[in-house]
């Protein structure tokens, strides 16, 4: 018997390839959709919970109110009081600091800042470098305190001495290959020998931490150690013995307070009484930004909407399957009151309805599986959607995957033979015909479709419209055909090889112009050019963030224009202790008027090599430019506005040049590089040619932005498409029924606008409907996304309107095919149709 049904449900399939096509590849599609957003959110939304005894783990931060105008959230601080306070509060079982390259400051490492190229011989004797980002120095117990796999070395050992370093496996394979690196030298800008000891495996996606090599705390010596500006921007973890309440330890550690934090306080100028530490859990830092955070954090909103988007596309493509299965069913009632009529049950129904149901949906779970196999490094790649190996996937996330699909099959299967229960052979009779295909189901089915490709496509269309418009932002400076050069790390030449460079720049008539400067938009901005107005104040006043060390060439370079005073003169030592700042720098002076800030002794503080403030003098107010991304929520909780302060070349130590910024010629842009190389390598001989376009290093900040703009249009994609397939079966179907009608219509003349309107009333009606439903819940999620910017496009009821039409359109031509189909056929045949 069931190998009978088997039959039927497989000549069906065949002998209506149109609606087999459409119900299986709508239903491979979503679940395929399905399982690919559904464990790709829930990997990401349990970031760093795969540590061994995450519960108990927690990162210490600070709350720190410097004025009533400028309040932080710090998530580092100074790694000697972390010491101490791990030695001395007993709740505490373990901790472990991490002091990442972001956070790199002479003083605190005696060997280099943030700018690293490290370097090691090959077999052959050649030297092998490459710039890095991704450094940080560790405690020795940080692989076992994170739980974190070494390909090879010992976990307790391989940081344990001083100079000892461990790769990544992506690290290792670059700059040795298949060679074992175990016990090779490699050198931090040519003055640090560090011996590899191990080996550990690229860290998971769904982590914060986010390093390629991990070198042991003791190769610093007594820099950490020393309690000054430098030492600021240790990251630290403590893991609280079991029953300790988090809470509890918040309180107990901000009672001691002023013991642990008066003596940093004494450089710095801060207040211990508006100092309070606050333990975060580890599962929730992947979510958050704090000042000198510089990983890209991971949005919770988005991530529950990709959760719940696993769900809509999946019940849209059940939703169709449904409809058709339904619909199509409408056209087999005679068949099912002729099986009645010759003795069948309701038992027989179901168990033809379950094997038709069970065919197509294995049908389409193993085209599921086989396209996820296809995509899936095209997702990874293009998309950065990766699916998370077997062995991560968790048992909770394997049956919820299980239930949703045989729910699929039951409620496709069970649904179509409830109808048919209890209904006499007659009735089943009488239900073929237009009026059969009226179901309060299936429309609020078909609205729930159309309502979700609409929040869809207005959501993906302003996530566009925002990425374009941070795109084009105009920032303030001129950054056409402009690359940057590094000038060698470490600070490792003279006045003179810089003059020299710059001599042969300008004997190039393909280099248009160049300066110089100690960062460039795009990098990421320390705001730590702090000003007051007074020698006595307790700490900064106002101030913002800085390029530092620049020359008199930069404001011309960049196209910065001067609001009032004068810009940097060369050779000029009255100019030694200038500073140019914007308006938003001087806020805290209460100045209107550009002029009046022209000649007003200040106080700027420098944090190298200890903190300490000395008077400068302002000596031009110039146009605000943009240093941060504008993607980035400003780190300062209650700074509304970005401020630049510029200094003059050699004025702080750690503001010496840095950067060369060139325009060259872009017509000639591979010769003039190559020129530009070669200047640099005849000023500076043995050191590393470093460029990048600063076009790109800005745009780099919104390559996160640029992924969900791309996951949103595939995600709004597909759920049109399986609208538009589903209203294509719908209106295959509409013809099919109204076949009769449509034919006897035309007979007595009824006009073609006519006939489209008994095929399309039900649809626009629908639509309609579903446009009211969507726009509020469009408009929701749209003003959770824009919170994430601090800069964004003003909302215009056109950014609603514009989709709906598009999606209007698209439904258009979706049916327009089926509509002249239906008006062209012979009305003689439609009245013969049975």
């Amino acid at each position: 018997m069931i190998l009978n049904y088997l039959k039927l449900a497989v000549r069906l399939l065949v002998r209506n390839p149109f609606f087999t096509f459409i119900n299986i590849s709508c239903l491979s599609v979503g679940i395929a959709m399905f399982y690919l957003l559904w464990q790709y959110a829930q990997f990401e939304l349990k970031s760093d919970q795969f540590h061994l005894d995450y519960e108990r783990i927690f990162r210490i931060g600070l709350l720190v109110r410097q004025n009533e105008n400028t309040e932080r959230t710090v998530g580092a601080g100074p790694p000697e009081i972390h010491r101490r306070l791990g030695e001395d509060f007993q709740e505490i079982e373990e901790m472990v600091r991490i002091i990442n390259q972001e956070n790199f400051r002479w003083g605190m490492i005696p060997y280099h800042d943030g700018e690293i190229v490290m370097s090691t011989q090959n077999n052959e004797s050649q030297k092998v470098a490459f710039r890095e980002s991704k450094i940080a120095y560790a405690d020795s117990n940080v692989f076992a305190f994170f739980n974190l796999p070494l390909q090879s070395g010992s976990v307790g050992e391989v940081l344990k001495r001083p100079h000892s370093i461990v790769l990544s496996a992506r690290s290792a394979r670059k700059y040795f290959g298949k060679e074992d690196a175990i016990g090779k030298i490699m050198s931090i800008n040519d003055s640090i020998g560090l011996t590899i000891t191990g080996v550990f495996k690229d860290l998971p996606h769904n982590t914060h931490l986010d390093f390629d090599m991990l070198i042991s705390m003791g190769t610093i010596g007594n820099g950490i150690f020393t309690l000054d500006g430098n030492n600021r921007g240790g990251h630290c973890y403590f893991k609280l013995r079991e029953g300790v309440s988090a809470p509890a330890l918040e309180e107990k550690l901000n009672s001691s307070i002023d013991k642990y934090w008066a003596e940093i306080c004494r450089v710095t100028g801060c207040d211990p009484s508006n100092t309070r530490i606050f333990l975060q859990p580890i599962s929730e830092v992947a979510f958050s930004l704090f000042h000198v955070d510089y990983f890209s954090p991971k949005s919770k909103v988005t991530l529950f909407l990709f959760a719940i988007l696993a769900f809509v596309i999946f019940i849209m493509a059940l939703v169709n399957y449904m409809n058709l299965t339904l619909s199509f069913n409408h056209r087999r009632m005679k068949e099912f009151a002729a099986r009645k009529t010759l003795g069948a049950k309701s038992n027989d129904l179901i168990a033809q309805f379950m094997i038709e149901s069970v065919l197509i949906n294995s049908i389409s779970i193993l085209l599921a599986f086989t396209l996820i196999q296809l995509i899936r490094k095209p997702l990874e790649i293009m998309l950065a959607f990766y699916i998370p190996d077997l062995k991560d996937i968790s048992l909770g996330s394997f049956s919820i995957v299980a239930i949703c699909i045989v729910t699929g099959i039951i409620v496709t299967g069970i649904y179509p033979a409830i109808l048919t229960h209890r209904r006499s052979p007659k009735s089943l009779f009488a239900s073929f015909g237009p009026a059969a295909n009226k179901n309060s189901i299936g429309r609020m089915l078909t609205i729930f479709q159309y309502v979700s490709a609409t929040v869809l496509i207005v959501w993906t269309f302003v996530i566009i419209q925002q990425l374009k418009f941070m795109l084009q932002k105009d920032l303030g400076i001129n950054t056409n055909g402009v690359i940057v050069v590094d000038l060698p790390l470490g600070l490792k030449y003279t006045a003179a090889d810089l003059q020299h460079f710059a001599h042969l720049l300008e004997r190039n008539n393909d280099v248009v112009d160049f300066a110089v400067s100690r960062s460039v938009a795009g990098d990421n901005p320390v705001r730590d050019a702090g000003l007051k107005s007074d020698e006595g104040t307790n700490s900064w006043e106002g101030g913002g963030n800085t390029n530092g060390g620049i020359d008199e060439r930069f404001l011309p370079f960049y196209g910065i224009k001067l609001l009032a005073g004068r810009n940097f003169l060369p050779n000029n030592p009255a100019d030694e202790r200038g500073i140019l700042v914007d308006m938003n720098a001087i806020a805290f002076m209460k100045l209107s008027d550009p002029q009046e800030a022209i000649g007003r002794e200040l106080w700027m503080q420098d944090q190298w090599p200890h903190n300490f403030w000395y008077p400068v003098k302002i000596i031009g107010v110039i146009e605000t430019f943009s240093l941060r991304p504008l993607s980035q929520r400003l780190f300062i909780n209650r700074m509304d506005k970005e401020s630049n302060v510029l200094t003059f070349k050699n004025l702080r130590k750690a503001d010496a040049p840095r950067k060369m910024s060139v325009r060259v010629n872009t017509v000639t842009f591979d010769k003039t590089l190559t020129d530009v190389e070669q200047s640099f390598k005849a000023s500076f001989p043995e050191h590393l040619f470093h460029w990048y376009s600063l076009d790109e290093h800005i745009n780099r900040h919104y390559t996160r932005d640029k992924h969900i703009r791309n996951q949103i249009m595939l995600i709004a994609g597909l759920a049109v498409a399986i609208a538009c397939f589903g209203l294509l079966g719908m209106m295959a179907n509409q013809v099919t029924l109204k076949t009769k009608e449509i034919g006897i219509r035309k007979i007595l003349g009824a006009s073609l606008q006519e006939l489209g309107s008994v095929l399309l009333r039900s649809t626009v009606y629908h639509l309609t409907l579903a446009v009211l439903i969507a726009l509020p819940i469009a408009y929701y999620l749209i003003q959770e996304h824009l919170g994430n910017f601090m800069q964004r496009i003003t909302l215009h009821w056109w950014h609603f309107a514009i989709p709906v039409v598009i999606l209007w359109f698209i439904l258009s031509i979706t049916i327009t095919t089926m509509l002249l189909k239906a008006v062209k056929t012979n009305p003689v045949d439609s009245l013969r149709y049975e």
